[in-house]
């Protein structure tokens, strides 16, 4: 395979990209890169054109792997963009001859099958053997695997890395003193994992090479099949079982649905073996003088457990290591009364992986990841950050020395981003990782897998959830019930067998998600609910309380971006894709899918909506006041002009008649009328109330009232009393006016 890489175009330091499912052609080329002197590119099969495009050209592909024709597609749309690529490799299938004349034709690229690169590769070398060339100059320093699994960067790992993480395996799997170093083909793992992730890569490749294992690749993707899952393990039988929390959460599952399936003295007895084994574990399983095993727990793990782990596919001898979350306390402790001590590890891409682990038969406790692997160091910086130092570091992001700097400390330490506390034994126990912490409204921070390893064991019918709940209140969970996986990998609407056996035992024949969501109004709700209220009871504090929750209507899976490579969900991704969910389970606001055109003041908000209303009420009233002191200025001038002809009539009849007591009286008359007209403008009252108010002063003035009556010009009592009426229609014009904006 080396030689056929390099006679297809390889050149030293490029990279092979290998884009595919678990399988030995996987393998074979993955080895045959580094045999070749270049760099092995394992990319997730689920990206898209693009994604790839630029994957390869960062790692600069001269060759491209592909598993089948679908992926040769996705290849062939960007082949133009990638100035290295030499050849096109299928290894299931034949490629179509069309695209292979058109690719040679236009671009001068070939398109190999898996059986055509082999046959290039026997070809006799003409002089000196290239491939042995290539291998006198590989050095341990130097760069042989790229992952591109978690993160858009690529992880570069050097020969020294993968080799020396190999040997921390075999002592961490098998530590000498504890266990027997394995046989060869003695060691037997399912691989089922994306082999494009490093942890994949160092079990299955690497380790068994070690131990001269034997590694299984199924026809069917297990790892999101339960029933095809429990089929393999029953089939192959593995000695090491290693893979996300996911897993055993499901053999947790399968062991409690057989202890409901069984009545009487059988469930009595399984009680008593899982009681009498549980005792003999603890909470930390180490090899202990004061806790040694006694003859009932060696009756029960030789009798009940024995039966029901070889029902499962398990062996006595078989080890459990899980990595990528963690397990509930509560699976953990009843997993170990069936004698299934879950060892829970903790790494990253970085560090090939492996930082930290419990040890099988040396040291285990539960809720905690461990204590560090041989020869590596391990420490908490600042906030509480794990940082590591050891062989199985990596060299650095390919192409972003910055990013590189970033996440190494001055003295060449890994900064991990993850928040953990060191107890008393020295355990390592990982509290959360910043970027998934939701925070609430209260500015709270809660770590979410908890909670959501909690609901999935409560609900038996549920594969993947996710807390919401970023600035809100309080916090809700979406529900993705167990279904099966079509052929080509997406998810189905059908149940699991499992799944449907769950709610038969709630009284309820349901076959796929639809049905579930037509019945629960029916009553399901009742039973989902009473799962999240027992969920509720374990929680730490009030904020921890799951409020709301929501069945959707198609489950997470890897081919539609729920799910990343290792099994754990895709919160970004999940938070975008139902905004419109979590908004419903807050709010209760239902918007349908389809975009049409809705009311301004549906979307606006509430403060937003007064401060326009107190706005328009104000402009209402200030044009009401305007018109007002408008009115007022006109009846102010109207007066003033009557009051000084008035005046000068009255100065005219005065000097004819000479009379003094009819002058004086015009004076009060044109006093009282001046104060009539005062009041009336400030009280806005109506011509009646002077009238009275003339009334009663003519009353105390009598005498005065005369001398008005006979100097009071006809003409001009018109005019006054042609004013008043004006005076009134205004008023009314006003009032009218008022009503109207009212």
């Amino acid at each position: 395979m080396g030689r056929a890489l390099v006679e297809a175009g390889l050149h030293r330091h490029h990279s092979v990209a290998l884009l595919g499912g678990n399988s030995p052609q996987w393998v074979i080329a993955h080895l045959g890169a580094i045999f070749a002197g270049g760099i092995a590119a394992g990319i997730a099969e689920h990206l898209g054109p693009e994604e790839i495009a630029r994957i390869c050209i960062d790692c600069k592909a001269d060759v491209i792997m592909v598993e089948q024709e679908a992926a040769l597609k996705k290849v062939l749309l960007v082949q133009h963009k990638l100035p290295e690529l030499k050849c096109i490799i299928q290894w299931r299938g034949e490629p179509p001859v069309s695209d292979q004349r058109r690719l040679a034709r236009s671009h001068k690229k070939h398109i190999l099958s898996w059986s055509g690169l082999l046959e290039l590769g026997k070809l006799n070398p003409v002089g000196r053997d290239p491939l042995e060339e290539r291998l006198a100059k590989v050095s341990i320093n130097q760069c042989c695997s790229l992952v591109y699994a978690t993160s858009n960067k690529g992880v570069m790992l050097s020969h020294d890395n993968l080799t020396w993480s190999a040997k921390m395996a075999l002592g961490v799997l098998r530590a000498p003193g504890f266990n027997r170093t394995p046989s060869p083909g003695e060691e037997v793992m399912i691989s089922f994992l994306p082999l494009s992730h490093i942890s994949t890569q160092l079990i299955d490749i690497y380790y068994m090479i070690s131990v001269a294992g034997t590694t299984v690749f199924p026809n069917t993707d297990i790892l999101n099949n339960r029933d095809d899952f429990f089929a393999a393990l029953e089939e192959i039988q593995p000695s090491v079982l290693y893979g996300p929390p996911l897993l055993f959460e499901r053999i947790y599952h399968r062991l409690v649905t057989m202890r409901r399936s069984v009545s009487g003295v059988q469930k009595f007895f399984i009680d008593w073996s899982n009681h009498q084994v549980r005792e003999e574990h603890g909470d930390c399983v180490t090899p202990d003088l004061e806790r040694r095993s006694g003859i009932q727990s060696s009756i029960a793990k030789n009798t009940v457990c024995k039966k029901y782990k070889e029902s499962l596919g398990l062996g006595s001898k078989t080890i459990f290591i899980c990595r990528g979350g963690a397990l509930p306390d509560r699976v953990l402790h009843f997993l170990s009364g069936f004698d299934i001590v879950v060892h829970s590890a903790y790494g990253q891409s970085e560090c090939c992986s492996l930082l930290t682990s419990n040890i099988p038969k040396r040291f285990c406790k539960f809720s905690s990841v461990g204590k560090p692997g041989p020869g590596v160091r391990m420490r908490l910086g600042e906030g509480g950050e794990v940082q590591g130092e050891g062989r199985n570091i990596f060299m650095g992001y390919l192409n972003r020395e910055n990013d590189t700097r970033d996440v190494m400390t001055e003295d060449s330490w890994l900064r991990t981003g993850d928040r953990a506390t060191v107890d008393d034994k020295g355990f390592l126990v990982l509290s959360c990782f910043p970027a998934d912490l939701v925070t609430l409204f209260s500015g709270e921070e809660v770590e979410p897998s908890r909670l959501e390893d909690r609901v999935r064991r409560e609900l038996g019918c549920v594969a993947h959830c996710v807390v919401v709940g970023q600035g809100r209140e309080n916090l809700a969970v979406l529900l993705s019930l167990d279904t099966e996986v079509e052929e080509g990998g997406g998810p189905s609407t059908r149940l699991t067998p499992a799944a449907q056996q769950w709610f038969r035992a709630a009284r309820f024949e349901v076959k796929t998600v639809a049905e579930v969501m037509d019945a629960v109004d029916l009553g399901i709700k009742h039973v989902m609910q009473a799962g999240i209220d027992r969920t509720n009871l374990e929680a730490e504090r009030g904020s921890y309380f799951l409020t709301a929750w929501e069945i959707l209507p198609h489950s997470f899976s890897l081919a539609t971006g729920e799910l990343g490579q290792t099994g754990k969900v895709n919160r970004v991704f999940l938070a975008e894709k139902f905004a419109r969910t979590i908004n419903r389970m807050y709010t209760g606001e239902d918007y349908p899918e389809a975009p049409r055109k809705r009311s301004a003041e549906k979307f606006m908000v509430t403060h937003q909506l007064s401060n326009i209303v107190e706005d328009d009420e104000k402009s209402q009233r200030e044009s009401q006041d305007k018109e007002l002191r408008e009115t007022r200025n006109i009846k102010e001038e109207v007066t003033e002009e009557e009051m000084a002809e008035q005046e000068e009539i009255t100065e005219k009849e005065r000097v004819e008649s000479g009379d003094e007591e009819a002058s004086r009286g015009v004076k009060e008359i044109s006093i009282s009328e001046k104060d009539s007209i005062t009041k009336h403008e400030e009280a806005e009252d109506s011509d009646e109330s002077v009238n009275n108010s003339e009334e009663d002063k003519s009353e105390d003035t009598g005498d005065l009232v005369e001398v008005a009556a006979v100097i009071e010009s006809p003409s001009k009592h018109d005019e006054i009393t042609m004013f008043g009426d004006t005076v009134e229609q205004e008023e009314e014009v006003v009032r009218g006016r008022r009503m109207s904006r009212s």
